[in-house]
């Protein structure tokens, strides 16, 4: 097995690859990975930590695991480091709650022990949300097509050039939302974008809620549907986002039933 890209933190395809996550292929009529003792962990990450990055979350949980006493399995190689994969990373600036890390025991704990002990080393601004035991329903999260929702809590410098409603509407009316980017290139976000709706609006302040893709071929960042509902209601003067939970696929949002 190569070595991780991020050097902590192994990727999950190469872990389900070479059978490494406490299953086994079963043989007969076809190849099924049974998982052993592994376990989904749901995270929140607060405002205390929204400046963190990303590899540093990983390093930070990976300390808490090896702090738990926890019976972790190890990856291979010379530098053994506790066998963990996360989600899609979150982008600086952002909350969440339901970044995920696939970890894997050598014993089948109770998911509540599991949740105890990690949650007891902890820092502030990090929240175990919830332990599961793993079965196939993780697999999805790491596949070349995955979307998420966000609630986007804006406030306005001054009154909006345009009702948060009317941007909303505007917004998913249109073909193209062309936004600049860090070279100055004009790039077209709206296919990324599944859908954009205001959820409360309060003056200056307006409450949105988007599904946009965070895997695949039209990819598109929060900050950027930001910088377009700012071409279209005025400069803000603040703008808090959240993660809220990833999707399979866009249309599942209306049905609520993914993590």
């Amino acid at each position: 097995m190569g070595p991780s890209p991020r050097g902590d933190v192994e990727p999950l395809e190469n872990l389900v690859k070479f059978g490494s996550l406490g299953g086994r292929w079963s043989s007969g009529g076809g190849r099924r990975f049974e998982m052993g003792a592994s376990f989904a962990v749901t995270l929140a990450k607060g405002r205390a930590l929204k400046f963190i990055s990303h590899h540093d979350l990983a390093r930070t949980f990976e300390r808490m695991l090896r702090r738990s006493g926890l019976p972790y399995e190890l990856t291979k190689g010379y530098h053994k480091r506790p066998r963990i994969s996360f989600s899609p990373a979150l982008p600086l600036g952002l909350t969440s709650n339901c970044e995920v890390a696939v970890i894997s025991l050598r014993e089948p704990l109770d998911p509540e022990e599991v949740k105890r002990r990690l949650s007891e080393q902890a820092p502030r601004g990090l929240k175990i949300v919830k332990v599961e035991r793993d079965g196939d329903k993780w697999k999805w999260l790491f596949a070349q097509d995955l979307w998420a929702e966000y609630v986007l809590n804006v406030e306005f410098k001054g009154a909006p050039r345009m009702d948060p409603y009317k941007i909303a509407s505007e917004i998913e009316g249109s073909a193209e939302v062309v936004v600049s980017s860090p070279k100055g290139e004009g790039v077209n976000i709206r296919p990324g974008i599944a859908s954009l709706e205001v959820l409360s609006r309060d003056g200056r302040r307006a409450r949105f809620r988007a599904v946009l893709q965070v895997v695949g071929k039209r990819t598109v960042g929060p900050f950027e549907l930001l910088k377009a509902i700012e071409d279209l209601g005025g400069p803000t003067e603040s703008a808090h986002i959240c993660r809220i939970r990833f999707l399979r696929f866009p249309e599942v949002a209306e049905r609520g039933d993914e993590r």
